[in-house]
């Protein structure tokens, strides 16, 4: 009874207008494969150029409303947005750059919004629509190695759960996707291992269109990212050890040695010290 109740409300993807970002490879290209198999009319954008693909950087606020206000116009509504375009740094914060923690926070995040914002818009017009943001199990996690990613991921998170609130009354859906590693090219660096598995992509994109599909707020597979999730609820120290675990193996993996107060000094900032004490001593 159950089933067969959760099948009736399904929504079916076969005639519906859906645009893609990063859809030239990896999730975003399996996703649009398995929507088209299914009778929707998939736009495919993406940041490189490649035949079939819409050119689109979605850090450019300009562009990406132009692109999904083109697609409304072109087809005359626009059913489903995938914001699923997004980019991985992988390594300890004392050794990352704020021009990266920027640059990752422009895509995941921003870009994010940005495709979000005015894909409601459009939906909030029309009466209908689904927006689905592609996040991660990073920040219901929070293993190391992945400050600025978690952030970005985070803030997708939050954004998506109260978007879904505020669009529900304009008939507009939202869904935010927090998968496992997912075997495609932007997790290339990263070594999977008992605890944190990859899975396929082809898996990947059949488990979000079911969540979709169901109209689910919160799509978080596979089962160690939900385990992981649970735990992480109940008490956040639960998973440290694993957390070290995973630390110490990527330092044993990188052969670096832990920064000492004289290697420290070249990250140094060009004030003295003496420089530093009279700025304070006059502010106080």
């Amino acid at each position: 009874m159950i089933k067969t109740m959760c099948r009736l409300n399904r929504m079916s993807f076969s005639g519906k207008i859906i645009a893609i970002t990063g859809g030239a490879n990896g999730l975003g290209a399996e996703l649009g494969r398995q929507l088209k198999a299914r009778g929707a009319t998939v736009v495919l954008a993406d940041i490189k150029a490649a035949p079939g693909i819409v050119r689109v950087d979605v850090t450019d606020h300009a562009a990406m409303s132009e692109f999904l206000r083109a697609v409304a116009w072109r087809y005359g509504k626009i059913d489903y947005v995938f914001n699923n375009a997004g980019i991985l740094r992988y390594e300890e914060s004392l050794g990352s750059d704020l021009s990266n923690w920027q640059r990752v926070v422009d895509v995941n995040l921003m870009g994010v919004v940005s495709g979000s914002l005015e894909a409601y818009r459009l939906m909030a017009k029309q009466g209908s629509g689904h927006i689905v943001n592609i996040g991660s199990m990073s920040p219901l996690s929070l293993f190391p190695l992945f400050a600025a990613y978690a952030t970005s991921k985070a803030g997708v998170l939050a954004f998506s759960r109260m978007l879904r609130l505020e669009a529900e009354s304009s008939g507009v859906n939202v869904t935010v996707v927090c998968p496992g590693s997912i075997r495609t090219d932007i997790n290339a660096d990263y070594k999977p291992s008992f605890f944190t598995p990859m899975i396929s992509v082809e898996d990947a994109a059949r488990r979000i269109l079911r969540g979709v599909e169901r109209n689910q707020g919160i799509v978080v597979f596979p089962f160690h990212a939900k385990l992981f999730w649970w735990l992480d609820r109940i008490h956040p120290a639960l998973l440290d050890p694993l957390r070290r675990i995973i630390l110490g193996r990527y330092r044993a993996r990188k052969l670096e040695p832990t920064p000492t107060p004289k290697a420290l000094e070249t990250l140094a900032p060009s004030t003295s010290t003496s420089e530093l004490e009279e700025v304070v001593h006059s502010e106080q």
